[in-house]
């Protein structure tokens, strides 16, 4: 049998416009984050925001702090206002329409954030093709559909860090340089791994400055100044009433969390952190017809292979750039590399040095600037856009098996009963775990 064919048919896929790709994969984010509503990650943290927003809505007063952290700490405000806005806009009156709120808000980031190699980097088609695949692997990967499904403060940062990074890279006007600085403060009061990252940011855009875009500071100052402005009353209560934290044991200092999470997440390799011990089980789903298909114990072994060929481009590009270490640490001189050097060198830092124990969530601080740099490894040699759709495939076969493995049994080891089963039980989503 010939293979002309098949050989003509992969040919004219790969002379389709990129454009109908980006449709078809973000169809595909909005099938798998709106997929069976009821079956969310629903426990006392999710309740407890849920309950504040409902009180809002009914005309009560809108919390002045948001809620506790691990280590007992308030966390700002805007952590909470942000899902009573959401909870008005999109008229959500139960748990699952406030988590389908969240997932919208996750893909409108998707569409705005498109505006970055269509109309900002439309110029240099390296990067425009770069931010183009980036933006594609969010849209499968396990850990951000699940994130982007539950009633949490860091589930709303992806539309808050892409409107920062427009804002970044029109720094050279006032507009952009203004809501640059705005948002810059605000992501840390919706979460404080935000913290962490807007000051490496600028550190690092200062730093590389005079080869770079000329910044309007001026503009960037006001609007770090008005952002900042809401936290005033959380600032009053890290002052006076913050409860006092133990030191970290010596045992977590210099764990090195923030390069792990960074890395591995965008291999989609980390279902545990979705499901717990029931992870292993997962891996003969979907189950068609009673029959286990083992389609996500497969993808995983093909994410694997995928995982390693790039680990294997990014130790390439370090070794042969090891000799220019001040490259490597200010960016390459464009601003897809200053915006990772900022990330990894000062960011990471931030989170390392002082030996803060941090959580795999907070990466979303940081997108979706993960898959940027997987995309930028890939593309340095041409095949790398092949293990580049494996990834975005593999994902999107786990996220799937992984939806399907949580509606068929309810409950996990990680998310505890869903929603949907916590209802027909009837009981509090305290006692869910």
């Amino acid at each position: 049998m010939s293979v002309r064919p098949f050989s003509g048919i992969v040919k004219r896929l790969g002379e389709i416009d990129a454009r109908l790709y980006l449709v078809i994969a973000v169809v595909l984010g909005v099938v798998v984050r709106l997929a069976y509503p009821d079956d969310i990650h629903y426990l006392g943290d999710e309740a407890w925001t849920f309950r504040h927003v409902q009180e809002a809505k009914n005309g009560g007063d809108w919390a002045p702090l948001g809620m506790p952290s691990s280590r007992g700490v308030r966390n700002a405000g805007m952590s909470v206002w942000v899902f009573i806005v959401l909870g008005i806009v999109g008229q959500a009156s139960t748990p699952p329409g406030l988590t389908r709120a969240v997932a919208v808000l996750a893909l409108i980031a998707r569409v705005v954030a498109l505006a970055i190699p269509f109309w900002v980097l439309k110029d240099d088609a390296k990067e425009k093709r770069t931010w183009m695949w980036a933006i594609a692997l969010t849209l499968t990967n396990p850990i951000l559909v699940f994130l982007e499904r539950k009633i949490w403060a860091q589930s709303v940062l992806p539309i808050f860090m892409v409107l920062l990074l427009l804002g970044w890279f029109r720094r050279d006007t006032k507009v952009g340089a203004f809501g640059w600085g705005l948002l810059g403060a605000v992501i840390g009061q919706i979460h404080m791994a935000g913290f962490f990252f807007a000051p490496a940011l600028a550190f690092f855009t200062w730093l590389t400055g005079k080869g770079a875009r000329p910044t309007s500071w001026f503009a960037w100052i006001v609007g770090s100044a008005v952002g900042a402005a809401p936290a005033i009353s959380w600032l009053l209560y890290l002052a006076r009433d913050r409860p006092a934290s133990a030191p970290s044991p010596w045992w977590l200092r210099f764990r090195l969390d923030f390069y792990k999470y960074f890395i591995s997440d965008p291999s989609g390799l980390c279902g545990e952190y979705i499901l717990g011990r029931d992870v292993l089980t997962a891996m003969k789903y979907p189950v068609v017809a009673g029959c286990p298909t083992y389609l996500v114990g497969l993808a995983h072994v093909a994410l694997a292979v995928a995982s390693i060929a790039l680990i294997k481009r990014g130790l390439d590009a370090i070794r042969e750039r090891r000799r220019d270490w001040r490259s490597l640490l200010r960016g390459d001189g464009d601003d897809t590399g200053v915006l990772l050097a900022a990330t990894l060198v000062g960011m990471g830092a931030l989170m390392t040095l002082p030996s803060l124990s941090i959580h795999r969530h907070y990466m979303l601080a940081t997108f979706p600037l993960q898959y940027v740099l997987v995309a930028r490894f890939a593309l340095r040699k041409p095949g790398g856009e092949k293990w580049l759709a494996v990834l975005f495939a593999g994902g999107l076969v786990v996220t799937a098996g992984f939806l399907s493995y949580v509606h068929a049994t309810g409950e996990n080891a990680e998310m505890g009963k869903t929603y949907a089963t916590q209802v027909r039980l009837g009981i509090a989503a305290e006692d869910a775990k």
